[in-house]
């Protein structure tokens, strides 16, 4: 891309324009500095969108209910996913069994935006784990289990679970496009 620079009459001084804003524009940034200290005028923060992460195991401290955990996470837009997979190392039934806790500051967010209900599964005896994940605590525990009575130790489960958020519960160092619409 060209600039275009201005020529003034006298001298050699070139000066390039700041491109005009009217009411309305939206101005992608790659921080969350407010576009009024370049361009002037009122701007609103309207959304913004994570940068990419691939983290494996970072982020995620297991229970001693469980053994044997994977844990990744990844992150792009408004979208994070979690894959975890881990062995069971004490029996689970229909209690609630902490399987561990999610450092949402590490995976870049506040807090989930309401309490989740998610299912995984394992593959002994085909039984569902029914999970639950609370908005703000980041803890995550198997509610349920569905297809048996109980689930034996030493049973390999898995899950994925997609998580989509609002920007207002995205931490501003864990994104890498802002958008500001121009109010005024």
């Amino acid at each position: 891309m060209s600039k275009k620079a201005i020529q003034l009459k006298q001298g050699n001084t070139n000066i390039y324009p700041i491109p005009y804003y009217p009411i309305g524009a939206i101005y992608i940034n790659s921080s969350n500095e407010n576009p009024s200290t370049k361009f002037g005028g009122t701007w609103e923060l309207v959304d913004k969108e994570f940068k990419a992460m691939y983290t494996n195991t970072t982020g995620f401290t297991p229970s001693s209910n469980i053994k044997n955990e994977t844990a990744y996470f990844t992150r792009s837009g408004h979208t994070i996913v979690l894959n975890l997979a881990f062995t069971t190392n004490t029996e689970f039934d229909d209690s609630t069994i902490l399987l561990g806790t999610i450092d949402y500051e590490t995976i870049g967010v506040s807090r989930l935006q309401s309490n989740t209900r998610e299912t995984g599964f394992s593959d002994p005896g085909n039984v569902i784990l029914m999970l639950y994940f609370p908005y703000n605590t980041g803890e995550i525990s198997c509610v349920d289990i569905v297809g048996a009575n109980t689930l034996a130790s030493d049973s390999s489960c898995y899950a994925t679970i997609t998580f989509q958020f609002n920007p207002n519960y995205m931490l501003d160092s864990a994104c890498d496009k802002f958008y500001w619409k121009r109010i005024a």
